[in-house]
C-alpha cells in the first residue's frame, strides 16, 4: 500500500514542482494534489527536500539512461554513419524525456547547486557521448567545437521540450525535432 501512496505522491510531487519550482510548492500542495495527508509525505519522505531529491531521481529514472545511449551509439557505429546514427539516438533520448521531467530537471538546476549536479548529470554524460562520436568524425583540419555543438542541440532540444512541445501533436512534434536535428546536422564540419 505505501509503494502506492509513495509512487502517487511521487508523480504528483513532479508535476508540481516542474511548474513552480522548489520554493513555489508546499507540502500542504503536494498533499491535496496527491490526495494524502502531509503527514504521509512527512513519513515517507522525511522533509520536502527529500521528496523534491527523489522526484528529481524519479524523474531522470523515466527518461533514456545515459548507459542507454551509449549502448545504442557503439551498436550502431559501423552499421550507419554518423547522420544516421546520431539522429537515432538523439531521437530516441529527447522522446524518453516526459515534459513534466524535463521541466523538473530546469527547476532543479535553478534550485540549488546539488540539485544541478543530479539534474544535469545524466544530461552533460549524452552531451559527453555525442561529444565524443563526432570528434572521430570531424575533419582534422577544421576549427570545430564538438562539445559545443553537443550541448547546443541538446539544450535546444531541451528548451523545445520544456516550452513548446505541449502545444503540438505528437505527428507535428516529431517534424519539429526531425527539422531541429536535421539542423544542426546540416550546420556541422562532418563529412
Amino acid at each position: 500500500m505505501a509503494s502506492k501512496i509513495e509512487s502517487r505522491i511521487l508523480d504528483r510531487a513532479i508535476e508540481l514542482f516542474a511548474d513552480f519550482g522548489y520554493f513555489g510548492v508546499t507540502t500542504r500542495d503536494l498533499a491535496k494534489k496527491a490526495k494524502v495527508t502531509e503527514g504521509s509525505i512527512y513519513r515517507l519522505f522525511r522533509s520536502k527536500e527529500n521528496l523534491f531529491e527523489e522526484a528529481l531521481h524519479a524523474a531522470i529514472s523515466r527518461s533514456l539512461d545515459p548507459a542507454q545511449f551509449l549502448y545504442m551509439v557503439f551498436e550502431g557505429q559501423g552499421k550507419q554513419d554518423f547522420t544516421s546514427l546520431a539522429t537515432v539516438a538523439v531521437r530516441r533520448w529527447y522522446f524518453s524525456l516526459p515534459q513534466p521531467s524535463a521541466r523538473l530537471l530546469t527547476q532543479a538546476y535553478f534550485a540549488d547547486a546539488k540539485w544541478r549536479k543530479i539534474a544535469y548529470g545524466p544530461i552533460d554524460k549524452i552531451i559527453e557521448i555525442l561529444t565524443k562520436v563526432m570528434e572521430k568524425e570531424q575533419p582534422k583540419a577544421k576549427k570545430f567545437s564538438a562539445s559545443t555543438a553537443a550541448r547546443a542541440l541538446i539544450m535546444a532540444l531541451m528548451h523545445f521540450k520544456i516550452t513548446y512541445a505541449s502545444e503540438y501533436s505528437e505527428k507535428e512534434e516529431k517534424a519539429v525535432v526531425e527539422g531541429m536535428v536535421g539542423q544542426w546536422l546540416h550546420g556541422l564540419p562532418i563529412g
